[in-house]
Order: structure tokens, then sequence, then C-alpha cells
């Protein structure tokens, strides 16, 4: 990493046992160096599943792997990038960081629909979690709007928090058609455990329509 030009450049050597400045930097070129670096490892998951998926096209799997294994990259690193690496080039923006990638790469998304969330995230200006809660939620969630319908910091959980995991698990299971596609015995199973709730449905229920007709 140079800095400057002719006689005035000074090197940035960095090695594994850290950095060493050959020359001597202004307060300002100093300031470029630490803007640089903070670029750098704020990339490096992105850089990793780029030289990854280079790797996969270029040599095959058995052979990245292999090298994976013999540099003992961490296999959570490794299962991140590679995921991360499906992720067209297009859809990086300078907001979206590697953990926004990683969550679009994991959530059951199709190809449109992952563009639209990169697109709202970048928008939005999203947190990673934020991003995750609004792709299962359907719509835009900021941390307030999570922390109300989970009932975070009141110590009861919230109707709208019950609603919202409903919500999201009749989607995992691909909604009324994915539940009425059960076997006999998965919906017998399913019944028993939801039995209270709809027990108790009926009892809210003719209890506000019969304070509607009270005099």
């Amino acid at each position: 990493m140079a800095f400057g030009k002719g006689r005035t450049s000074v090197e940035v050597r960095i090695g594994p046992l850290g950095a060493t400045v050959l020359g001597k930097l202004t307060y300002e070129r100093w300031k470029a160096v630490l803007l640089s670096w903070r670029r750098c490892n704020g990339s490096w998951m992105l850089v990793f599943a780029d030289l990854l998926r280079y790797g996969r096209e270029r040599f095959g799997d058995k052979r990245v792997d292999e090298a994976l294994f013999q540099m003992q990259f961490d296999l959570g690193d490794s299962i991140k990038a590679l995921a991360i690496g499906q992720i067209p080039l297009g859809l990086r923006t300078e907001r979206l960081t590697s953990e926004h990638m990683f969550v679009l790469a994991k959530a059951d998304l199709t190809e449109k629909e992952r563009r639209h969330w990169a697109v709202v995230s970048d928008k939005e200006q999203l947190k990673p979690r934020e991003l995750q809660k609004s792709i299962e939620a359907g719509k835009v969630l900021k941390q307030a709007d999570i922390d109300r319908i989970s009932g975070h910091n009141s110590g009861i959980a919230t109707i709208q928090g019950l609603s919202f995991w409903f919500a999201q698990w009749k989607r995992k299971v691909g909604g009324d058609e994915g539940v009425l596609a059960w076997d006999l015995r998965q919906q017998e199973a399913w019944l028993v455990e939801v039995c209270p709730i709809v027990e108790l449905a009926e009892k809210v229920a003719k209890a506000v329509a019969a304070a509607k007709v009270a005099p």
C-alpha cells in the first residue's frame, strides 16, 4: 500500500505480524491509511466470497474445498462466503454489507424478490437484522417495529407478536395450501397444538358478540 508519488512516496507494508510504515506519513495520509484499512476490513467477507466463486468456476468444487482445508479457513466463514458468492454482483451497494448479502442469500426468495429486497434495504438503510425481519414479515420493519411486535422489554408477549410469528410460520410451510397438503397424522398433530388457541378465540368471539347485543 503506497501513498504519495516519487521521493515523497510512503509505503505501508501489511503482513502476518502487523503493519510497518516505511517513511514518514503526513497526518492526512495517515488518516487515508486508516480509511483504506477500514474499507478493507468491511469488505473482507465479500472479497472472500468473490475469490471462492472464482475458484469454483475456474478449478472446481473439490480443489477449492481442498485449499480451504489446507489453509485452515474457518468452516463458518467458508460456508457464509460460499452463500454470499451466489448473490449477483449487481445487487451490491456501499450501504449493503456482507451481513446484508448473507441475509439475502439464505432467505427463501426468488431472484426477483431478492433484487427487490436489496433495493429496499439500500433505500431504507435497513440493518441486517431489520432486513431479515422485513423479509419474514413481507414489509419493511425497523428495530422499533420489531421490538413492538415481539414485546421486547415489556416482559409480556403482545398480540401483534403472536400474529407476526404465526404469519411467519404460515409462510414457511406454504400457506393454507401447504397445511392442507399434509397427511392426516400431521394435520391431527397440528390441531392438538392449536386447539387451545382456537378455543380461546371462540370464547372471545362469544364474549364480543354478547357485549354488542347487550342493552
